[in-house]
């Protein structure tokens, strides 16, 4: 119901469904997606490790855990949603959206060499995930590594089409004379091993 625009309706089955089987997995996860929605990153969290905790194989929950967590203005947090989405990882190792969080999560820290692996691990398994690609981009560019990064920007132009602030790298780029040197969307290097 949720996914067809009727949250009213979703809640509500939500919560009936909680109140027959509290520990319902997929209840939790509407409840957090609702939670979401508002905005209210506190009741997000806290329906999403309910539903870690009554399905701790299910990998959407723990990639939404860590999603809620990176929302969260306490810096605490950013370590919790690491934990989560490295949990999500080895559950998965090929959950691109998990990599792509676990990318944002591991910058906020100041870990840019593992940001970035995950990044380019998010855009290699789904080579259209145009995000990975320039966030990959923007590390390398920090890190000077220029040829590098105007490939990973071309990956996420060709992930999607006019994505201005990619073409505006690229463009900066080009005006140092260094041009992209990879066909279209090629796929990022292969994808790391899940973290121990």
């Amino acid at each position: 119901l949720f996914d067809k625009g009727d949250a009213v309706g979703a809640e509500s089955a939500a919560r009936t469904a909680l109140s027959l089987e509290p520990k319902l997995a997929e209840a939790q996860l509407v409840m957090g997606d609702l939670a979401m929605s508002k905005n209210d990153v506190k009741g997000a969290v806290t329906a999403y490790k309910a539903a870690t905790g009554a399905a701790p194989k299910n990998v959407d929950a723990w990639v939404d855990l860590g999603f809620a967590l990176l929302k969260s203005p306490d810096a605490k947090d950013t370590k919790a949603a690491i934990e989560a989405l490295q949990k999500a990882v080895k559950l998965d190792e090929k959950h691109p959206r998990a990599r792509y969080y676990l990318g944002f999560a591991l910058f906020k820290t100041g870990d840019k060499k593992r940001a970035l692996d995950a990044f380019q691990t998010a855009g290699a398994l789904d080579p259209h995930m145009a995000e990975a690609h320039f966030n990959a981009g923007k590390i390398l560019l920090g890190d000077g590594r220029k040829q590098d990064a105007a490939n990973a920007f071309k990956r996420a132009t060709s992930a999607k089409e006019g994505y201005g602030e990619a073409l505006l790298e690229l463009e900066k780029l080009s005006a140092e004379n260094i041009k992209p040197d990879v066909p279209g969307a090629a796929p990022s290097p292969t994808p790391a091993p899940a973290p121990k």
